[in-house]
């Protein structure tokens, strides 16, 4: 409620029961109907705003050109030659990278000699012309256009492309996508001629015969001069036993150091006064002294566990506990004893396998002396054996690639195989415009303009029509509204 001076007492306030519309408790709703007011003050520019744009939109939707879109598949298949990329050195790797032989086929697909026989075979400037524009000029435009409208999809990142074009004319669009194919494969055949390919591995089997019958001589003047026909023979016997020989020093070497191994594991233990545990005394070559052992220390063990028992209820001077500390200390000195003996022998048998070892490595020097007067011979022989097969190799390989490469001369696949999976069709249905969304688009865009319109309308109307226009400009409540009604007198 609203506070008033009392005209009849000045000191005295009263109070006025009609409340100013900010603080009505129905305030929303005030605000909702106020809101209904000016949307059917303005409704006629409201609902004209709405038909004229809704129907500029319908309109423009019907009499927006048509485009349809064609669709075509092709595979593009590269055939790689494991055995040559092997024999001349040719990184397969590279041959198997699908980026990089894909990427160069895509630019030949949309390169401007493809699309430039694709304008002039189907006449697309024919009709087109105008008179600013010469024909260069408007061939020039074509083919721009063709390569904006012309798409390469590969969404799979394999070998299949997916080609469209979209065009007002659904027939002339697939002819279009087929004639590109076409002179796609035509003009990639002209770019990797064969012929260039024929004339290279005419050269290369040129030098490869020539390096052959060199290497070929060079073998024959060796055999000549040492007087060395095969000497894989007797060197496969020092090598055989060498090896053998090689074999055993290793099988020593290898006991030696694990016995090593365990005798200082031996040696660890018996500084720390550990003889109740010594894992290693079961593998070794004692094995009745590591029965003996292993019976010792268990009665030891018995022992400790009955004078353990007796210290109890009993002390250290007592006789049983005493005699029990006499019988361990007299197992375990013989404990010592054995793990000694074990010590001892062990130790001999290392030695022996380092003697046996220093035999070994001196019959081992003594056959690598006897080898070495064969080895620069046998390494020479071998080497130019290798090199003469080798070269064969790449020679039969390099004579094999000339005669593919004169069969091909004409076709020009440069290992590629280009198939089409699916040619193109005139389609039936246009892409655009798509009448349904933009009806509805439309339909939002005319509602959203009309009422931004009226609301902006209001925003910018100063007349004193509403309650709370009255109350925000002169500051005081409103106490009633008067409708202003028309009476017919009659």
């Amino acid at each position: 409620m609203n506070k008033l001076p009392d005209q009849n007492n000045p000191g005295r306030e009263s109070y006025n029961l009609q409340m100013s519309y900010e603080h009505h408790p129905k305030k929303q709703i005030l605000y909702f109907r106020r809101s209904l007011q000016v949307f059917f003050k303005y409704k006629k520019i409201i609902l004209s705003l709405f038909v004229g744009i809704f129907s500029l939109v319908s309109i423009g939707t019907f009499l927006i050109p048509k485009v349809y879109r064609a669709n075509a598949t092709i595979v593009i298949e590269r055939h790689i030659d494991t055995e040559k990329s092997v024999l001349l050195g040719i990184d397969s790797d590279n041959l198997r990278d699908l980026k990089d032989w894909l990427i160069a086929e895509i630019e030949i697909l949309k390169s401007t000699p493809v699309i430039n026989r694709v304008v002039q075979s189907l006449n697309l400037t024919e009709g087109q012309k105008t008179g600013e524009e010469s024909s260069e000029e408007f061939r020039l435009k074509a083919i721009e256009q063709l390569k904006q409208a012309f798409v390469i999809d590969n969404p799979r990142k394999s070998n299949v492309l997916n080609l469209q074009i979209d065009n007002h004319d659904p027939v002339l669009a697939a002819s279009i996508l087929n004639e590109i194919v076409k002179n796609y494969q035509q003009y990639r055949n002209e770019v990797y001629s064969e012929s260039a390919s024929y004339q290279y591995f005419l050269h290369q089997l040129e030098n490869a015969e020539r390096n052959l019958v060199q290497k070929e001589k060079e073998l024959a003047e060796f055999k000549k001069e040492f007087g060395v026909v095969s000497p894989d023979a007797q060197v496969e016997i020092i090598l055989r036993k060498l090896s053998g020989y090689e074999t055993s020093l290793t099988g020593t070497r290898t006991e030696r150091i694990g016995k090593q191994a365990k005798l200082d594991i031996i040696r660890k233990s018996i500084q720390a006064d550990s003889l109740v545990n010594i894992p290693v005394l079961e593998n070794t070559e004692t094995p009745n002294r590591y029965t003996y052992w292993a019976r010792m220390r268990l009665e030891m063990l018995n022992l400790e566990m009955q004078r353990d028992s007796l210290l109890i209820n009993y002390t250290a001077e007592y006789k049983g506990v005493k005699n029990l500390t006499a019988q361990i200390n007299a197992t375990r000195e013989k404990m010592y004893n054995e793990v000694q003996q074990i010590l001892n022998e062990e130790t001999g048998r290392v030695a022996a396998l380092r003697e046996e070892e220093a035999e070994l490595e001196k019959e081992i020097n003594s056959i690598k002396s006897e080898l070495r007067y064969f080895s620069d011979k046998e390494v020479k022989f071998t080497e130019l054996t290798r090199e003469i097969a080798n070269k064969r190799e790449i020679y039969s390989l390099l004579l094999k690639q000339r005669d593919d490469a004169g069969l091909s001369l004409a076709s020009g696949l440069h290992g590629i195989a280009v198939r089409v999976i699916s040619e193109a069709t005139a389609p039936v249905e246009p892409v655009k415009p798509i009448k349904k969304l933009n009806i509805l688009l439309g339909f939002f865009l005319a509602l959203f303009i009309s009422v931004s319109v009226a609301l902006i309308l209001e925003f910018f109307d100063n007349t004193l029509d509403t309650p709370e226009k009255v109350e925000r400009y002169v500051g005081l409540p409103v106490f009633t509204t008067i409708a202003d009604c028309t009476v017919k007198l009659k």
